[in-house]
């Protein structure tokens, strides 16, 4: 059965919803405030916090913060005071999964509960399917732990980086290793690959495009960069954009900046990117086919 924590420096409210969830076959720990509870969740896993918001030593608000920097973000529900609901909301949108007025009824809590359970369990094959993606790149050879090593180190960086390697090596494989390492872990991976869309497309794929811009435009369309703002943009096969389409990657990569097809404005973006090719980007520029 799950494993419950609950977080309140009341006696009576802990102990009163210990009773509620035991009763339910669910397995309870209380904490009486943030660092207590905080000392407990590193030393054993839970599968969700319920906590009050207004504590001594650290707050809910607090605690919902450390949980939220840890490599597995337990769900956390909030227990407040009516007079507190503006307080809850907030948290609710720094990564809390639901908030309980006080005083609550039975049923609520527990239709919360078996809720968030579900919640807890999808996060948790998400972390466990990040850990298999990540130990699929197996080696052992010296070279292949020299680019892990180095793929470590720029992985806590917002530097641009350059894969190169033949077809079927695991280019977007370490790629993507990258982003999990990187502090925009929570936020999009999105890929692009190159040479699989029409070169007259290339553009709106990559910036989106105005509605009316172009022939079949009937609406706004947002590109891969505003859709990867905040995260990381994996360009695959690199080498195959023309030469004008170059031009433009390259603006938006200095300036931060890029227009939509059609568009006038410029849209500011922050972006990590990634790029990989199989062929020879030095053997192009010197044909004047890479910029």
């Amino acid at each position: 059965m799950a494993n419950i924590l609950i977080v309140d420096d009341e006696k009576r409210m802990r102990h009163l919803l210990s009773i509620m969830l035991s009763r339910r076959g669910y397995h309870v720990d209380q904490a009486g405030d943030g660092v207590e509870a905080l000392e407990m969740i590193k030393a054993a896993p839970f599968d969700m916090i319920i906590t009050d918001i207004k504590m001594p030593r650290m707050d809910g608000v607090e605690l919902l913060k450390k949980i939220m920097e840890m490599e597995i973000p337990y769900p956390v529900i909030f227990i407040t005071a009516f007079a507190t609901v503006e307080s809850a909301v907030e948290a609710m949108q720094q990564g809390a999964v639901d908030y309980i007025i006080k005083p609550f009824e039975e049923a609520r809590i527990l239709l919360t509960v078996e809720r968030t359970l579900g919640l807890s369990r999808i996060m948790a094959e998400n972390m466990n399917l990040k850990r298999e993606i990540q130990k699929d790149i197996v080696y052992a050879a010296e070279k292949m732990i020299k680019v892990m090593d180095l793929a470590a180190m720029v992985a806590g960086t917002d530097a641009a980086v350059m894969i190169t390697g033949e077809s079927g090596t695991g280019k977007e494989l370490l790629s993507r290793h990258i982003h999990n390492l990187s502090p925009r872990r929570k936020e999009r991976f999105v890929t692009l690959n190159c040479a699989a869309i029409s070169p007259n497309l290339v553009e709106s794929e990559l910036f989106g495009h105005e509605k009316g811009s172009f022939t079949g435009a009937v609406q706004k369309s947002l590109g891969k960069f505003e859709y990867a703002d905040k995260g990381t943009l994996f360009l695959d096969e690199l080498g195959d954009l023309s030469l004008e389409a170059q031009a433009r990657l390259l603006r938006a990569l200095q300036e931060k900046k890029i227009q939509r097809v059609g568009g006038n404005a410029e849209i500011p973006v922050d972006i990590r990117f990634i790029c990989a090719t199989n062929q020879s980007l030095s053997e192009h520029v010197k044909k004047g086919k890479f910029r």
